[in-house]
């Protein structure tokens, strides 16, 4: 079956090797965030109440009313496993999503797996966002997809959608620091696509001299 037109799919997932069934047509793209941020953003979250949420933590074997009052600054100072982050755990990273299915992609601290989610990055990936620079995001996509984002630098500057904020708040800089030295894999990925989204931006700007 050809495609006559082109198809977007926007969905949160882990990367897989699409190489013998596309013929190099599909186009990956992604947008990231600070990481100490998305875990804070990812925290609050998934303790908005809802029914079904009520209904999945109760199949973890969670007290609800413990879950859905947790607080991030006491989960990470008690070393709660759901948000403690240290070498060896398994937990959904940012790299994650670049890195794979495999089982070395949710662990923390794995080298391997930061240097698989590069690798992927830099091979199969037409252009990785950062999220506090949406602008630079628009411009990049409208030069190198035209066909999908044509004329979307004109959006012009985008104000973030800060979930919960009043309890965002209340992570203290410690809680951060304490994350943010936990998730040096997770920050080294951030700023190896913060350096390759500037010179992506470079060669467009050389291009259009």
């Amino acid at each position: 079956m050809s495609l006559t037109s082109p198809i977007c799919y926007n969905r949160h997932m882990y990367f897989f090797n699409s190489i013998g069934n596309d013929n190099g047509k599909i186009a990956w793209i992604n947008l990231i965030r600070d990481p100490v941020e998305r875990i804070i953003s990812q925290f609050y979250y998934l303790r908005v109440y809802n029914k079904d949420r009520e209904k999945q933590v109760l199949r973890w074997g969670i007290d609800p009313k413990l879950w859905f009052k947790m607080d991030l600054n006491e989960c990470v100072k008690k070393g709660d496993p759901l948000c403690r982050y240290k070498a060896g755990d398994y937990q959904e990273l940012q790299l994650s999503y670049f890195c794979g299915h495999m089982k070395m992609c949710r662990e923390v601290g794995n080298q391997y797996a930061l240097q698989q989610a590069k690798y992927n990055v830099e091979k199969h990936y037409s252009v990785v966002g950062i999220m506090e620079n949406m602008n630079l995001f628009f411009k990049i996509l409208q030069h190198y997809l035209p066909r999908f984002f044509k004329d979307i630098s004109e959006v012009g500057k985008i104000k973030l959608n800060k979930h919960l904020g009043k309890s965002k708040s209340k992570v203290s800089n410690e809680t951060k620091i304490i994350l943010r030295n936990r998730l040096s894999e997770d920050y080294e990925l951030y700023e190896f696509i913060q350096q390759r989204l500037q010179l992506q931006a470079k060669r467009i700007d050389d291009v259009m001299i």
